[in-house]
């Protein structure tokens, strides 16, 4: 059995721009926790919650392409490309769990 060539995705070729927007969200949240909580504008803190979790859906995707990226084993022949489809089937999921965590009891 020879070893399979080692393919460039199309997500690993955007591997640098992901970890740019992640830095450029990151830095965007700490401004705007620092702005909330200077201002005392709960606004904008919800809004670095929402940053949050586009911070969260961005370090998964990258987590996704470091693992789409490591080469086969024998038992999985195959490797791991597959990795960055089941991230992206996960953080819908994530986002519907918190949505209905946080709603009220009895708001319906």
């Amino acid at each position: 059995m020879g070893a399979h060539p080692h393919r460039q995705t199309a997500a690993s070729r955007s591997r640098g721009r992901l970890t740019a927007t992640l830095a450029l969200t990151c830095a965007f949240l700490v401004v705007e926790v620092a702005g909330a909580l200077w201002s005392g504008s709960l606004a904008l803190l919800a809004d670095a919650g929402h940053m949050l979790a586009d911070t969260g859906g961005l370090g998964l995707a990258l987590f996704a392409i470091w693992i789409a990226g490591r080469p086969p084993t024998p038992a999985k022949t195959y490797g791991y490309y597959r990795a960055p489809t089941a991230v992206s089937w996960r953080r819908p999921r994530s986002s519907a769990a918190r949505c209905s965590a946080s709603a009220p009891s009895g708001s319906w």
